[in-house]
């Protein structure tokens, strides 16, 4: 279990948007191809939301009574259980068959009991009465996205006993599990990830405003919090309803998956360019962000070297300018003497590359990186895809011309 600072587990993506992206189509895939070792995301399960129906009062003259009728768990909660009973194929890349084919999975969970707990929770009088009479709060039912009413029908339900039943119903039944994923061209290939879920507010160090707080309060008991403070506390306390799930292995690893697919790139990439390209996939594999992109920026400045050695033979070629210009402007240099660069498609986007690439190096943290690198990958990707489609069309091109001229 790692430990995350306050602020870094606000920023973890939420599963539902991870495997929605863009809130379009499941993309279970991501957990494999996508999530790198020792990631995590997080699973908020306070958002319960509920049903309704109202009902006469029976007091002459009383309101209608809203009565709850069903209850479900959150959005995240609801993913969850939508990947853990993944039977339908899915994508992947097999580096053994070196193409992307169907798999097929199978989970194994290992059902130890969570010895994780929530803090205590002290109720106050009026709620543990109606918790005494009525025992009216969902309970969780594992992979069951409603949850059960005790009492049928009631008007009031402790939705917070709710999500506490959530929490520890999830961390009971999948503290640690495997997904095996079998190849369907040959059922000996497989892909072994691994995960864990554990609470988050026992992962997360406790925020240093807190700490200062409760030594000013050991000094003096009437010592009260500032706003910054209450507002801490209050991030810190609804942790207690957030769970972490972190992919803690991969066999073959996500350097391995990929390695494939750059193959391509070898006809076009000096070798220790390639070389360059390999490393960032194994150390975002690794999960180490900024370093990933360290490798990934050699990749692009190689493209616009090799660019520029090129350019260096045309006639209107200026070396005292090309050298007096910022990275971004030699590329526009580098295209307007003919060398295409970045496909068209990118121009939007354009200048952002080379920045971001830099940003990575030097500025964000290794969770900020990780999370851009898939992005800056593909756009690396687009720009050598279009330099061999050219590189293939010139060839076709000179065959042709030297047929033709025969």
């Amino acid at each position: 279990m790692r430990h995350y600072s306050l602020n870094t587990i606000e920023k973890l993506p939420n599963l539902y948007d991870y495997l929605y992206t863009d809130g379009k189509g499941f993309h279970p895939e991501r957990m494999i191809v996508e999530l790198g070792l020792y990631e995590s995301i997080k699973i908020d399960v306070s958002n319960i939301s509920y049903k309704s129906s109202s009902t006469p009062s029976h007091m002459p003259g009383g309101e209608s009574i809203q009565i709850i009728t069903n209850a479900y768990v959150s959005e995240d909660v609801k993913v969850l259980h939508k990947f853990i009973s993944l039977n339908d194929n899915i994508l992947l890349p097999c580096p053994e068959c070196k193409k992307t084919l169907a798999f097929i999975p199978k989970i194994l969970f290992d059902r130890k009991e969570s010895k994780e707990e929530l803090p205590e929770k002290q109720y106050d009088f009026e709620t543990a009465q109606i918790n005494r009479i009525t025992n009216s709060f969902p309970q969780y039912t594992f992979k069951s996205d409603e949850m059960v009413l005790s009492k049928g029908n009631i008007a009031k339900v402790d939705f917070e006993r709710g999500k506490e039943y959530c929490v520890k119903g999830i961390t009971k039944n999948i503290s640690v599990f495997k997904y095996t994923y079998e190849c369907t061209l040959d059922p000996n290939h497989h892909i072994y990830v691994y995960f864990i879920t554990y609470m988050a507010i026992n992962a997360c160090k406790k925020p240093q405003e807190l700490i200062d707080y409760e030594k000013r309060k050991s000094l003096d008991p009437s010592t009260q919090m500032t706003e910054k403070e209450k507002e801490i506390s209050e991030k810190y306390d609804k942790l207690k309803y957030v769970l972490i799930l972190e992919k803690v292995g991969q066999e073959p690893s996500m350097a391995d998956l990929q390695m494939f697919d750059i193959e391509k790139y070898k006809s076009i990439l000096p070798k220790e360019r390639f070389r360059d390209f390999s490393m960032a996939l194994g150390l975002y594999a690794s999960g180490v962000g900024c370093g990933s992109l360290l490798y990934l920026r050699r990749v692009f400045e190689s493209i616009v070297i090799t660019a520029q050695l090129e350019c260096e033979k045309c006639s209107e070629w200026n070396k005292e300018l090309y050298e007096s210009k910022r990275f971004n402007e030699k590329i526009d240099y580098l295209e307007s003497l003919g060398s295409k660069i970045i496909p068209d498609e990118l121009s939007d986007v354009k200048t952002k590359i080379y920045g971001f690439l830099s940003k990575g190096v030097h500025e964000l943290s290794e969770q900020e990186a990780m999370e851009l690198f898939p992005h800056l990958k593909l756009a690396i990707e687009l720009i050598l895809d279009e330099q061999i489609s050219q590189k293939e069309r010139n060839e076709k091109i000179k065959a042709l011309k030297k047929t033709l001229n025969k």
